[in-house]
Parts: structure tokens; C-alpha cells; sequence
């Protein structure tokens, strides 16, 4: 009689921004990320999540921010993105040196462990999240509207990953500015669409789930390794580069 349901469901914690034209940040377990998410929804109602664990952009999606009420009820199960349009972008870490463009992307930076809790000789395994030696998350600063501005240190650059909503077209959108400063190594690439059929046209790369991009700053690459379509931009000392991520329609109302 005392256990919880294990579907209970809670009203819901809607989460805004205190004022108008302010950013809400929120960090927590989130879905199609990794466990250090950390979830920013922007005046006109564009919002992202951006993964620490990976120092990358993991999705984009429009309307309502989230719902916190299964992060604040029971033990904590993390919080639920609400809106719609959702469209995760190249996901993982975002730089890799590739000495041929033949060579594979290595998304995330693992490890692996015997699982040995019911027997001598396990043979099960766990995979765990492992601190790639290249990086290191340096947080996140807010400005006077409270966006943030993301961090990181790769090798010997110093990375910001910045977001801000504008209107492309008449269509709300998410511009994305990533300031690099310091040395890159030769051939050294960011990753930025692994999803749709990558088409161009007028500039636009189309990434599936009705969203396109267009790069400024750095010329795309379009690549096929695996049978995975892959675009992504060559990363050069002091380089500013700068990513549209626009919906092809407006909003439903």
C-alpha cells in the first residue's frame, strides 16, 4: 500500500523566465543527452539542450521549455523538454583531428568495466562516460539577459559556444556562435550535421526534421564514412564560426 505507482504521474512544474527577455537555465538528467545537461530556453521561445559531458550542442526544439516536475517529486527521474520541432544535431564531442577525411568520427569518450557484483567470473560489461584527455569545461558565464555563454578548452584553444534567437526569414531561429582562439592543429574539423540528407541549396543544408542550417565563417565539407552522411567545417587558428539553425516553417500558434 506504501509503494509509489511506478507511473505516478505529478502536476506539472512549468518552468519560465523571471522577466521578459530573459533566458532560463536548467541543469539536470535529460533526455538524449548525457547525465550533465544543461537544458537554456530563450526569449521567443527557442530552447536547446547543451551537453556538458560532451562540451557540445545536443538538440534544438521550440515552444514550451520543460517541465521539472519529475525532477522535484519521488527520488528524481530528471526533467521533461516539453514544445515540439525537437532535432538533435551532430551529437558528441565536437573536434577531432582526422588525418584523411575517410576517417571515422569518435563521438564520445568511453571506457569499459567488468560488472562483477553476483559473480567471480563476470563477463558481463558496464560502459561508463570517460574524461577525454583533450578537454576540459571551463562552465559558463550569463550575461546582463542571462544567456550563457559555454566554455572549454581543447588541446591549445580556448572555446566559446554561444546561442541567441533571431528571425531568419520570417521563421524564429537559433544563431550559434563558436569563437575559437589559440593554435589548431592541422586538420582539425568541427562536426556539425550527422542527420537528414544533408542537401544544399542557397546556402542551407538541410539535416531532416523539417530544421536547416548555413554556416558562416568556415566552408562546410560534406563527407560519407560508414554509410553516415556527415557535415563539418575545418577549424583554423582564431576563427570565429557561426551556425543558423532555422525551422523551415513558423511556429503553430
Amino acid at each position: 500500500e506504501g509503494k509509489t505507482k511506478k507511473n505516478e504521474s505529478y502536476d506539472p512544474i512549468l518552468l519560465t523566465a523571471h522577466k521578459p527577455g530573459e533566458a532560463i537555465v536548467h541543469r539536470a538528467f535529460l533526455p538524449d543527452a548525457r547525465p550533465r545537461a544543461i537544458g537554456v530556453g530563450y526569449p521567443e521561445a527557442v530552447n536547446l539542450v547543451w551537453d556538458a559531458d560532451t562540451l557540445n550542442l545536443a538538440y534544438v526544439y521550440r515552444g514550451d521549455f520543460m517541465d521539472a516536475s519529475p525532477h522535484w517529486n519521488g527520488r528524481g527521474s530528471g526533467s521533461t523538454p516539453l514544445g515540439t520541432d525537437r532535432v538533435k544535431t551532430a551529437q558528441g564531442l565536437p573536434l577531432q583531428v582526422l588525418e584523411s577525411l575517410d576517417e571515422p568520427w569518435e563521438p564520445f569518450s568511453e571506457a569499459t568495466i567488468q560488472y562483477q557484483r553476483d559473480t567471480p567470473n563476470p563477463e558481463k560489461e558496464i560502459t561508463f562516460n570517460l574524461k577525454h584527455p583533450d578537454y576540459q569545461f571551463r562552465g559558463y558565464r550569463l550575461d546582463a539577459k542571462r544567456f550563457p555563454t559555454f566554455r572549454y578548452d581543447y588541446r591549445n584553444l580556448r572555446v566559446t559556444d554561444r546561442f541567441d534567437p533571431a528571425e531568419v526569414d520570417g521563421v524564429m531561429s537559433i544563431v550559434r556562435t563558436l569563437n575559437v582562439e589559440g593554435e589548431a592543429d592541422e586538420n582539425l574539423y568541427l562536426r556539425l550535421a550527422d542527420t537528414g540528407s544533408q542537401e544544399v541549396g542557397d546556402g542551407w543544408i538541410d539535416v531532416g526534421s523539417n530544421l536547416k542550417l548555413k554556416i558562416e565563417g568556415a566552408g562546410p565539407v560534406h563527407r560519407q564514412v560508414d554509410g553516415k552522411r556527415e557535415t563539418l567545417v575545418p577549424v583554423s587558428s582564431d576563427a570565429t564560426i557561426t551556425v543558423i539553425y532555422r525551422w523551415n516553417t513558423p511556429a503553430k500558434s
